[in-house]
């Protein structure tokens, strides 16, 4: 008999507990004006609790979500399920860590701080190794920015200060020889540059000042041309969220390009 009771009790302890957890939600579920269902989830006092589910028309899944009050702890699909991303909302922007992938490997790890770009960004090759690593405070790269080749070797090493480029720079060929080195200042070359042959050893050096050689009727060496055009090209990295539906495109424009 007291088995019993406290069986008993215990029943309608968890009744009343599981009660209590879900007194006052309720499900939605929102479709498309063709009937097919958009999202489903629950709702608790008029906003959104637990987990959460959107889809695309054709009915795969777009998006799984957790909600825990102001914190949404969300994994997003592109169309063919290929590509995800995933991280936290707080407040409806992202903070902390966010991954960017394909099928088959990690893209993109990056750091946030209300919705803003704030810590270590690192991009990768697709065969896992590092290709970039930024610098970021509030939105804006600060401090160290470093490319890499494929085998690992450093290509780049600059440094960043309020979003411009700012101090020494220097860049290598894939075996390892440096090819040129000089500063920046307010994102223009500036002062003494030196380019290195093929064996790297210093061939040819210049003077800059804002960005312009002192020898203004001089063609400009092709390596400052090339570092120019690495530069600039890594400055126009886009972000990631904008390819969640094609991924092999936001592949050919980040990581393996630095393969070229």
């Amino acid at each position: 008999m007291k088995w019993i009771l406290f069986l008993l009790c215990g029943s309608l302890f968890s009744f009343f507990f599981c009660a209590e957890e879900t007194k006052g939600q309720e499900v939605r579920t929102g479709v498309y004006p063709d009937g097919s269902i958009r999202y489903k989830g629950h709702f608790l006092d008029g906003k959104p609790v637990g987990e959460w589910f959107r889809y695309y028309p054709d009915g795969r899944i777009k998006a799984k979500m957790n909600h825990r009050g102001d914190t949404v702890e969300a994994i997003l699909y592109s169309l063919k399920g290929d590509y995800s991303s995933s991280g936290k909302y707080v407040k409806q922007k992202k903070e902390g860590r966010w991954e960017y992938r394909n099928a088959t490997c990690l893209l993109v790890r990056e750091e946030y701080r209300q919705n803003l770009l704030d810590g270590t960004s690192v991009r990768y090759f697709s065969s896992g190794k590092e290709a970039e690593k930024k610098e970021w405070s509030a939105g804006k790269p600060e401090g160290e920015w470093c490319l890499y080749y494929d085998n690992g070797n450093l290509r780049m090493r600059a440094s960043f200060k309020a979003g411009k480029l700012e101090g020494a720079i220097k860049s290598y060929r894939i075996e390892g020889e440096m090819s040129a080195e000089g500063a920046y200042k307010n994102d223009l070359k500036e002062g003494r540059w030196i380019f290195y042959d093929e064996q790297g050893k210093p061939f040819k050096e210049r003077v800059y000042h804002s960005g312009i050689p002192e020898n203004v009727e001089e063609v400009e060496w092709e390596e400052s041309r090339k570092l120019d055009a690495l530069l600039d090209d890594g400055k126009k990295i886009p972000d990631p969220a904008q390819f969640m539906d094609d991924p092999e495109m936001y592949m050919r424009l980040t990581g393996d390009r630095f393969l070229k």
